[in-house]
């Protein structure tokens, strides 16, 4: 698996997630079991933004193989990627689960598996 892949994979499914966030908030936190108000609809749409920004530049970034500094654009998605699983997680635990959750989690874990191989 090659950075191109990981970042294809990674910019297209954060700008899809981020479009899914900002246009039917309410729907994805109905599928996940979590009770949408006003306000977490605000957040959800701007966490949304936030995630079609992170897709972008790994979308834009899909081009650039060979340059070292990549790497460390790499590590930050990790380290990215790796905060998000500990939150799924703990939302697991706290029983906001549905299918669209365990999809992300493991999508997640597929990209992390693959950044961490790449950016050591």
């Amino acid at each position: 698996m090659n950075l191109k892949l990981i970042f294809t994979i990674y910019g297209a499914y954060n700008i899809l997630l981020g479009l899914v966030f900002v246009i039917i908030p309410a729907q994805a936190m109905a599928g996940a079991g979590v009770t949408p108000t006003p306000d977490l609809i605000g957040t959800q749409q701007i966490w949304g933004v936030a995630l079609i920004g992170i897709g972008w530049i790994a979308w834009g970034l899909r081009g650039s193989e060979g340059n070292e500094s990549l790497v460390g654009v790499a590590k930050t998605f990790f380290v990215f990627t790796s905060l998000t699983l500990i939150m799924t997680a703990y939302h697991f635990t706290l029983g906001f689960a549905g299918p669209p959750v365990y999809i992300n989690f493991l999508i997640n874990l597929f990209v992390l598996v693959g950044l961490f191989m790449k950016a050591k």
